[in-house]
This record gives C-alpha cells, structure tokens and sequence, in this order.
C-alpha cells in the first residue's frame, strides 16, 4: 500500500513530512514538535475509502468524482439515527 500521512504548513500549503501509514507514530511525533513550536499545520491520514481510492489507481477526475460524492453523503445525512 501506498497510502501516506502527510503533514503540510497550514500557510505555504507545502509539505512538512509524510510517512506510509504503517508508520504513523514518526507521524505524530512530529506534529508533536511542530504543535510546541507553535507552528499550524494540517495533518492528513487517509481514511480506508481513500486508500482504496489509491490502491485502485483511478484517474484524478474519478478520485475527485468520488471525494465530491463522499462529501454529499456526509451533507445530506439524516443524523436522527445518531441522536436520541
């Protein structure tokens, strides 16, 4: 698999680090010491439909077809069945 943690400067939207998933504990010692030097930054771990997305190579318009349609989903959630 070749499925990434990525961490970028929240400013200059350049990558800081990345590192295969397996191996997420370098990952979040880093965020670790970017968080005590103040500094903001995204960290991004792709989720398992993501993965997938990646491991299928797909083109870029089919990966951003389905990240489109995966935020639809979320959207127009009926959340009643998740509060009582």
């Amino acid at each position: 698999m070749n499925s990434l943690i990525k961490i970028i400067d929240s400013q200059s939207q350049e990558e800081l680090f990345s590192c295969p998933a397996n191996e997420s504990d370098k990952a979040y010692a880093y965020a670790k010491q970017l968080e005590d030097l103040g500094i903001d930054f995204e960290f991004i771990k792709p989720g398992t439909p993501e993965t997938l997305v990646n491991e299928l190579d797909v083109s870029l318009d089919q990966k951003q077809e389905y990240r489109e349609s995966l935020d639809q989903e979320i959207h127009d959630h009926d959340d009643s069945c998740c509060w009582e």
